[in-house]
């Protein structure tokens, strides 16, 4: 009996299954934007109340110069802000975890602070700090800072206690029970932070622009909401939308980079 060659599986399945997840989505964006367009044009709507979708794509086109400078004050402003709070809140989530003076004399300090709207100390930190980039960096901060610190608690905190006695009992340390055991089962729940703050800091550097600035999406929309162009408030929007998804998709491919084991990261079952 001759066995039958093997053969590599086909990948049309997973590529058809990839082309389904886009086109989705997709659609829905497709039959919302065009029920846009015919609203705004079968219903004659004054152009300083709303556009069609048309003329804002061309006005993205048309003042693509000027946009992309702003956008890039908005992206550094964004991207300098949430670095800041991802190395102040992941130490401090492995002090209050780690340390008990610290969980219980700092953790409740950090949750009123919280609780304090950041809009509202904004104009502080630029009386305290200046206009420059400074108060900025701290306004994105804030916003970014506390969905890390809380999701990084919560990760460390998921560890089993058996597991842990299991390394101590093979002979781990403290330090290596930490890097080999509850770093690596934080992440998938550190990265749930960061992913919520990537968009946080887009928010964050929009808030700060309001406060003081001279350039950025955030003083371009405040600029065109101050002189009643719509057209080019919602030029600012599309492009502050394509700038949060752009940090959201980056947090989620380094995701699956760092966590490739993770359970979330596989395809589902069934599909």
């Amino acid at each position: 009996m001759i066995a039958a060659p093997n053969r590599r599986p086909s990948r049309l399945p997973a590529l058809r299954e990839k082309l389904l997840d886009v086109s989705y989505p997709a659609v829905a964006v497709a039959v919302l934007l065009a029920g846009w367009e015919l609203w705004v044009r079968l219903t004659h709507q004054p152009r300083y109340i709303m556009v069609p979708f048309s003329d804002v794509i061309t006005a993205c086109w048309d003042g693509r110069g000027q946009l992309l400078h702003h956008t890039w004050v908005t992206t550094l402003e964004s991207i300098y802000g949430f670095a800041l709070a991802a190395a102040i809140g992941i130490p401090l989530a492995f002090a209050i975890v780690s340390l008990r003076p610290v969980q219980k004399g700092i953790f409740p300090l950090v949750v009123v602070y919280h609780v304090i709207p950041t809009i509202a100390i904004a104009p502080l930190l630029s009386t305290w700090f200046g206009f420059g980039l400074t108060p900025k960096l701290l306004i994105v901060a804030n916003f970014a800072f506390f969905p890390i610190m809380l999701n990084t608690i919560i990760g460390l905190r998921s560890t089993q206690p058996l597991q842990v006695q299991l390394f101590r009992v093979t002979g781990a340390n403290t330090w290596q029970t930490f890097w080999k055991l509850r770093m690596p089962n934080a992440l998938p729940q550190i990265f749930v932070g960061l992913k919520i703050a990537s968009t946080l800091a887009v928010i964050g550097a929009v808030v700060a622009e309001y406060v003081s600035a001279s350039a950025g999406l955030g003083y371009y929309v405040l600029l065109a909401n101050g002189n009643l162009d719509t057209k080019s408030l919602m030029t600012g929007v599309v492009y502050l939308s394509i700038l949060g998804s752009l940090f959201f998709g980056a947090m989620q491919i380094i995701e699956r980079v760092a966590t490739p084991w993770h359970l979330s990261q596989r395809s589902p079952i069934g599909r």
